[in-house]
């Protein structure tokens, strides 16, 4: 049993990483689509008002968890949305479906390419892997989520190590395409959308005492999701743009620009790194439901329950990556913003007045 401080400084930290890393950040095609294609300076900019912004939310986020003690979403927002917390349950599968169909094509183009797996394959390994980890339980889904997060974040230093430009500009003028305005929007933008599944995450968050800590482990847990950013987007400017055109940035990189024995080591940790998202995010509506229904779910129900969530994404994953993140993410944006971002704010502001 991990202690209450290894728990909130590592282990909350570690998951709501995960979870973010794998869609986008795995592939990198959200490093590209809000940050890299403004340019180097101007994409540091946009990923900083992106952190700015992870903080305020996972703060309000934790505060309520630990004013409250409600660790799964529907409770959660039925603090903050009170009649209305059945807005989120409408807009949450619909991003989840996104998600797992950005993770569900990622894992086919990648086996395809390296191992010439039919797609059938690949998505099978997914639902197994995930299933599997799923049966097993909370605790080692949270073990494993912090395991393989060290074990990524090595792998990506080795990654910029490899691929760092030989120059870098970073000025915020030349070669910039936008305005200050677009750039900050779209880290805000980028920030609103992803911050939309941290609800489903609160499961990892135990142990909150004070206000202090609720701020050190929301600033933690926003530096450990735009750490990753910060990489992949240096190590973009060693290509000449083919790579913003790219359906996996990341995986076009490592293997334009890298070993063979680093491509083989990426490829594993990219294919491991979103089936911890998808087990991540499977593993926040089991919470949900066993909340609900106050009992824990039956193997069966659990199997289910995992075979109907993935399959559903990989549905929407034959749609294509690119499509995905530059189209349907957006489109949820808002929304999702509204329902959750500006109401868990707005508690929170107003239970800190009210003493």
């Amino acid at each position: 049993m991990l202690s209450s401080t290894k728990q909130l400084y590592l282990v909350t930290p570690a998951v709501y990483a995960a979870v973010i890393m794998g869609g986008g950040y795995g592939t990198g095609r959200e490093v590209v689509e809000y940050f890299s294609r403004f340019g180097a300076g101007p994409g540091l900019l946009a990923i900083a008002s992106s952190a700015l912004a992870f903080f305020f939310i996972l703060f309000s986020s934790f505060e309520v968890v630990r004013r409250t003690n409600q660790h799964d979403y529907r409770s959660f927002f039925k603090v903050i949305l009170g009649r209305f917390w059945w807005l989120y349950e409408i807009l949450y599968p619909l991003l989840f479906v996104l998600v797992i169909g950005v993770i569900s094509a990622s894992v086919v183009e990648i086996s395809q390419d390296r191992l010439s797996l039919p797609p059938a394959v690949s998505l099978a390994s997914l639902l197994v892997a995930v299933l599997g980890m799923t049966l097993i339980g909370k605790n080692f889904i949270e073990g494993f989520l912090t395991a393989w997060t060290g074990f990524m974040y090595c792998v990506f230093a080795v990654f910029l190590w490899v691929m760092w430009p030989d120059t870098l500009d970073l000025s915020l003028q030349a070669g910039s395409d936008g305005s200050i305005v677009d750039w900050l929007g779209s880290g805000l933008l980028y920030a609103g959308y992803n911050a939309a599944i941290f609800p489903v995450l609160l499961y990892a968050v135990r142990g909150l005492q004070t206000l202090q800590q609720s701020a050190l482990v929301a600033a933690l847990t926003s530096a450990a999701i735009c750490l990753p950013a910060v990489l992949f987007h240096l190590s973009y400017q060693l290509d000449s743009g083919d790579v913003l055109l790219a359906s996996l940035p990341n995986y076009y990189m490592v293997t334009n620009y890298g070993s063979n024995a680093l491509i083989l080591v990426f490829s594993v940790a990219l294919v491991g790194t979103l089936i911890e998202t998808a087990l991540g995010l499977v593993q926040g509506i089991i919470e949900r439901l066993e909340h609900a229904q106050e009992h824990t779910l039956s193997p069966k129900f659990k199997s289910i329950i995992v075979f109907a969530l993935l399959s559903s994404g990989a549905l929407a994953g034959k749609l294509g990556v690119v499509a995905l993140i530059a189209q349907g993410y957006g489109a949820l944006s808002v929304a999702l913003i509204l329902v959750y971002v500006v109401p868990v704010t707005y508690w929170v502001i107003k239970a800190a007045l009210s003493k």
